[in-house]
């Protein structure tokens, strides 16, 4: 398991990281890019969403060999969006 300390000394990654990990389920994290510091979550995502990004960067590649699902909308979702992951691993948004 991966911790806050491996992460590197950021009050807002911190912070991230403390408010998905006290979540009373698995969370779908949004984010602008697929950033490699988000794979200190993950064992604490049902799923991730980005704007933007490409299937072979790092943090995709981890979750896929993760199984974790992952999509990329090509464009910002409105702020009243809820993500939501399937059973069978798809990502909804609406």
């Amino acid at each position: 398991m991966r911790s806050v300390a491996d992460a590197p000394a950021s009050d807002y990654v911190s912070g991230l990281i403390t408010a998905v990990r006290a979540m009373p389920g698995k969370p779908v994290v949004y984010a602008r890019r697929p950033y490699a510091i988000l794979s200190v979550l993950l064992d604490d995502v049902a799923g991730m969403v980005f704007e933007g990004g490409s299937r072979l960067c790092h943090l995709a590649i981890l979750l896929r060999e993760a199984g974790i699902p992952a999509a990329v909308l090509g464009t910002p979702l409105p702020d009243e969006a809820t993500v939501a992951v399937l059973d069978d691993g798809t990502v909804h948004t609406r």
